[in-house]
């Protein structure tokens, strides 16, 4: 396994997929940056920077590069006939699948780690500096509030890879990345405008506010980040679990 995520992360850069996803990103998290900047000085607050993330991006913009970037990882394969290739190879397919989703993965982890550094970097020595924040009635102090950041961004990762595991599921079905891309993105955008009722929305992949609106409570336990993190890891799992059955019965003409 371990072989062949190194091979499928070699062959994800040198085919140089990685770049549509880096480019959306850095325009995703530049509007978040834009939109930031515009609010009063003496409201702005490293903090709000870090929530306008994913409070603006979360729901839609994210999920559109992760559909794009975790098709393009399988389709490429049947774009360019090397799939014949590749299951005549010495891995077996369930290492071959799951290995791109686990390079993927890695990848995309990366391009957020990096963009989040420098974004917050930027927020931090020219705009906000760092200090205490007000939440409710509340201050909670520096280290707590990167505390709640790196938590966040944790649990907003596992939000988006179950996003990438639906994909995934998706294109075993469906082997035209854009009707597949639209497919996906079609089903996430309804829901963002149909409410599920609460009952139902708590066990939902696509509820991406539940990990950024945590971050704004007044006092935040710690199940609030696992809970989603639960949902998102059970859904990936079960997602994989089916792609990889289709994909193991699969018979390439």
């Amino acid at each position: 396994m371990i072989e062949y995520i190194k091979l499928e992360t070699y062959k994800i850069f040198k085919n140089k997929q990685w770049i549509a996803p880096l480019i959306t990103l850095i325009l995703f998290f530049g509007l978040s940056f834009y939109l930031n900047t515009q609010h009063p000085k003496e409201n702005q607050h490293f903090f709000t920077y870090y929530y306008y993330i994913y409070a603006i991006n979360n729901e839609i913009m994210f999920p559109i590069s992760i559909c794009i970037f975790f098709s393009s990882i399988y389709l490429n394969e049947y774009k360019l006939s090397t799939i014949k290739l590749l299951l005549g190879s010495k891995f077996e397919r369930k290492y071959i699948f799951l290995g791109k989703f686990i390079s993927g993965s890695i990848i995309i982890f990366l391009i957020f780690l990096i963009l989040t550094i420098i974004y917050m970097l930027l927020a931090i020595v020219f705009f906000t500096g760092l200090d205490e924040a007000a939440i409710g009635l509340t201050i909670i102090n520096v280290p707590t509030l990167f505390g709640r950041m790196v938590i966040g961004f944790i649990s907003n990762m596992f939000y988006l890879l179950s996003i990438a595991s639906f994909v995934v599921l998706l294109i075993g079905f469906i082997k035209k990345q854009s009707i597949a891309v639209l497919t996906s993105l079609g089903i996430i955008i309804i829901y963002f405008f149909i409410p599920l009722p609460d009952m139902v929305d708590e066990y939902i992949f696509l509820n991406g506010r539940f990990t950024y609106d945590a971050l704004t409570l007044e006092t935040l336990p710690l199940d609030r980040f696992i809970y989603p993190i639960g949902v998102s890891l059970v859904t990936i799992l079960i997602f994989l679990g089916l792609g990889l059955l289709k994909f193991d019965k699969e018979e390439i003409l």
